[in-house]
Order: structure tokens, then C-alpha cells, then sequence
């Protein structure tokens, strides 16, 4: 009846059950979806669950939590520039599209045109995006990688 842990996976095996640790284990009805006929047999099972949930967590970093990309960001990089508005680009919204249609940056490409004169460096962008339109921080981020992952993909 004992546990065991297989090296090669994350799946739990005890004589009964077969437990996976990607997921916290469910009761449903009193049958447990990977839980077990024995109360302490279960909190063995979640004690290890958030131990290997604490794991992921830590081996990620706080960066690596956050390090997804907008669906915006998907859809501006799946396909090529054309006349996309500037509002196109991720990071930039309607308030910061129009302080940059004001100068005269009303489509993408336009942007995409100061961002290759900066030579692709990431401070000089995101200054003159900061001087430009009052971009904070995270707006800058995300108009950087989504222009630097065009790029990337296009040119």
C-alpha cells in the first residue's frame, strides 16, 4: 500500500490508485478522481501536490510568471504589417494611439520605421516612446518585444 514517487514522470502510484501531480487531486462524490480510499493516504497525496506545486513555482521566478504575451501581442506578430493602425501594436491603446497619431505616427509601420532608425536598442526605443507619448513602463516593454518579435519573424 505504500507510495511511490517514478523518477521518470510526475505520477504517484500507491497499490490502489494512480495519482498525477500536475494537477491537485479532486473528490468527486466521495470517489477520488486520484485521491484515495484512506484520509491519510489523501493528505499524503495533496502534501505532495503543493510541495511540487511550490517547486514550479520557484524554478519559474518571478519573471517567468510573467513573461506571457498578450493576445494583442499574438495577433499584431501572426501576420505581416500592412496598414495596421498604431493601435495595433501591444502596449499601446487608444489614449497613447492618439498622442502618437498627434506626431504624426498613425500606423504601425510608421513606428516600426523609428524603432529600426534606433537601431532596434531596446533604452532608445522605449525612451522616445516614454518622450513621444508617455508610455509607462510595462506599455514600453510590450511595444518593444512585439516590434523586436515582428521583426524577428519578418525581416
Amino acid at each position: 500500500m505504500g507510495i511511490r514517487l517514478l523518477s521518470h514522470s510526475s505520477v504517484i502510484q500507491s497499490r490502489f490508485h494512480c495519482y498525477q501531480l500536475d494537477q491537485p487531486p479532486v473528490c468527486l462524490a466521495n470517489k477520488l478522481r486520484w485521491g484515495c480510499r484512506w484520509r491519510d493516504q489523501e493528505v499524503g497525496i495533496w502534501k505532495l501536490w503543493r510541495a511540487k506545486a511550490k517547486n514550479r513555482n520557484k524554478d519559474s521566478g518571478a519573471l517567468g510568471r510573467m513573461s506571457s504575451t498578450s493576445q494583442k501581442h499574438k495577433e499584431f506578430v501572426a501576420e505581416p504589417m500592412g496598414e495596421k493602425p498604431v493601435t495595433a501594436l501591444a502596449g499601446i491603446g487608444e489614449a497613447l494611439g492618439g498622442r502618437l497619431e498627434s506626431k504624426g505616427f498613425d500606423k504601425a509601420y510608421v513606428v516600426l520605421g523609428q524603432f529600426l532608425v534606433l537601431k532596434k536598442e531596446e533604452e532608445l526605443f522605449r525612451d522616445w516612446l516614454k518622450d513621444t507619448c508617455g508610455a509607462n513602463s510595462k506599455q514600453q516593454k510590450d511595444c518593444f518585444s512585439c516590434l523586436k518579435e515582428w521583426c524577428d519573424s519578418f525581416l
